[in-house]
């Protein structure tokens, strides 16, 4: 049985639909990560729990990405950790405040995180966290499956408050509640989840966005070549950017 429409029909029109309505807000985030760059301060990349870690590995150590991340991975909240171990450590108020605070955010960063639906304890610690820290936040989030969870609904911190509330900016990825995209005519359970897709395509946008303006502020981009290509290991750019943020990249 065919679906109502296949996962790159749906997966197509969701990328068009960001694509047409978070240009804005793109140039927004991209101009913060900017400004830390130039400032020479960290981008921090933060995905808040299971899957989220997907888009927060892509934006670290890739060729074509940029230099100055530091990816706060904690294996206490990812899936290496057991599913539902990690769906427990997530909802616990306090424990992702500890995380930014290991990871040094510090004034004048930027700290990116990444959470679909952006209301539990882990994703609301971390941007409030990083805030008192005197960091600028930006927020991969979707405003609609975020409003779809009821306030008093367990999942959500004690705030209530949603992670696009919080930040300094948010890019809204649309993923519809449930994260699945893909409907079987007669089956009850929708198939299929955009959010990854929908992320990385939104990691690699800012680095994009970022790139094109520090080359129209005459700023050479600290951007990795590959290491798989011919002269890669001998690249004078990675090397220098390996010596600089060795030390600043808590997992170099």
């Amino acid at each position: 049985m065919d679906p109502k429409k296949s996962y790159h029909q749906c997966i197509t029109e969701l990328l068009d639909k960001i694509y047409r309505n978070e240009k804005e807000r793109i140039k927004e985030a991209a101009h913060l990560m900017s400004d830390a760059i130039v400032a020479d301060k960290m981008i921090h990349v933060f995905g808040t729990g299971g899957h989220t870690f997907f888009p927060m590995e892509e934006m670290y150590g890739r060729a074509g990405g940029l230099m100055p991340v530091n990816p706060m991975m904690d294996l206490g909240i990812s899936l290496f950790n057991f599913a539902s171990r990690s769906i427990k450590l997530e909802r616990i108020e306090g424990y992702c405040r500890e995380v930014v605070k290991y990871f040094e955010v510090e004034e004048g960063d930027v700290v990116i995180i990444v959470n679909t639906y952006g209301v539990n304890a882990c994703t609301l610690d971390a941007a409030l966290e990083s805030k008192e820290q005197g960091a600028s936040t930006i927020g991969i989030v979707s405003v609609e499956a975020a409003k779809a969870i009821t306030e008093d609904h367990y999942l959500r911190h004690s705030s209530k408050k949603n992670l696009f509330e919080v930040v300094d900016v948010y890019i809204d990825d649309y993923v519809p509640l449930g994260d699945v995209i893909v409907e079987f005519p007669g089956f009850p359970r929708k198939v299929a989840a955009p959010s990854t897709i929908t992320d990385v395509f939104i990691i690699h946008w800012l680095e994009e966005a970022v790139v094109a303006e520090l080359l129209d502020r005459g700023v050479t981009p600290p951007v990795w070549v590959s290491a798989n290509i011919a002269g890669g290991d001998q690249d004078k750019m990675n090397a220098e950017g390996f010596k600089k943020y060795k030390w600043r990249v808590k997992y170099f």
